[in-house]
């Protein structure tokens, strides 16, 4: 479902997204909420939530400019999480705007352009319908979202890496869960349903955005410390590693440990005493290619060390002092291949509360 009081924006954004989505896939209902509807805004959302097995939604932020007042994105995005509806905010006019503290229902829907936007929401749409399915699909419950998504992603040994994610029922909003009745004959589905929501904004939100057991094709450069010009190259090396589970289209996405084996299976001749752990990465790779690989952009060590990624400025860094700083509240623990630039953080953490 697109919601959008610009008509321009919202028509360009289904013709784009009808490319991405065919109609035997999924109905792409459209909104532009207007005083002219003699309904309030609110009253109507509801109405089509409620007629509808809507599956996402996509805002934007304001939604006031043809006089349905009262009714922004925000409000969307409550009756959405009250109904365990996954909802992307695609606004255009507030892109700068900062969040007070990270939040693991919050979808950013890029703007580049209608096209970029209509891939990343059919991307996102896939990866919940698919956790949707594989949720109805198993005989029991796990216990906590990091064991659903080693099941989800049958990764058994890998449940203490997603549980270091850090998100338990009780930091879900409390309205969801005011919503399973225990009296209900509908608990399991509601269950299940609420399950799914979670557990995919887990994986979406904090593990595939924070590089540790799963990396992004930026996050695959800067652990081994080569350019982003070299990418081509990457993607020879480590075609065998590719993720493929849910969101798999949202981005480039390698498994680490997998990785590791690829590059723990080169043998380096003399390798340097003090190098890092990027450094040999990298020295490995200019073996197995037989080539000198370009280094990544970095004043602090002429792009040397590398070795992690910083995901709010999406530059490498590496662990000296004057470069980058460790895990914090917006760095999950289990994102061990993520570190924040320093710069970065010496600018905005007054502002942002890190």
């Amino acid at each position: 479902m697109l919601i959008d009081d610009t008509i321009e924006q919202l028509e360009g954004l289904e013709i784009a997204l009808r490319k991405e989505v065919p109609e035997h896939e999924a109905q792409i209902l459209t909104w532009q909420p207007k005083k002219e509807d003699g309904t309030d805004p609110v009253e109507l959302l509801d109405k089509y939530l409620d007629e509808n097995d809507v599956a996402f939604v996509v805002t934007d932020y304001d939604l006031t400019g043809k006089g349905g007042l009262g009714l922004y994105g925000s409000t969307v995005v409550d009756h959405c999480q009250l109904r365990a509806v996954p909802v992307g905010d695609y606004s255009r006019g507030n892109k700068n705007r900062l969040p007070s503290e990270p939040s693991l229902f919050e979808i950013r829907v890029p703007t580049d352009s209608h096209e970029v936007a209509a891939q990343y929401i059919a991307a996102v749409y896939r990866g919940f319908e698919e956790i949707r399915v594989k949720v109805n699909g198993l005989a029991t419950m796990p216990r906590s979202p990091s064991a659903g998504l080693a099941a989800l992603l049958d990764r058994p040994n890998d449940q203490n890496q997603f549980s270091l994610y850090g998100v338990r029922y009780p930091t879900v909003n409390s309205g969801l869960l005011d919503r399973i009745d225990g009296g209900s004959e509908t608990q399991p589905d509601q269950v299940r349903r609420l399950f799914g929501y979670v557990a995919g904004h887990v994986l979406l939100n904090l593990v595939l955005r924070y590089p540790g057991p799963i990396l992004s094709l930026s996050a695959l450069a800067a652990y081994c410390a080569v350019g982003r010009s070299e990418d081509a190259r990457l993607r020879q090396v480590f075609q065998g590693c590719r993720y493929g589970g849910p969101f798999r289209d949202c981005d480039e996405l390698y498994w680490l440990d997998q990785v590791t084996a690829v590059i723990d299976g080169i043998q380096i001749d003399n390798a340097p005493e003090e190098a890092t752990s990027g450094e040999l990465n990298r020295l490995a790779l200019e073996k197995s290619l037989g080539v000198l690989l370009a280094r990544p952009a970095c004043t602090r060590c002429s792009g040397k060390n590398g070795g992690y990624l910083c995901p709010f400025t999406s530059r490498t860094v590496c662990l000296r002092s004057d470069c980058s700083l460790g895990s914090n509240g917006w760095i999950p623990a289990g994102a061990r291949l993520s570190r924040i630039e320093k710069t970065f953080f010496d600018e905005w953490a007054p502002l942002l509360g890190m």
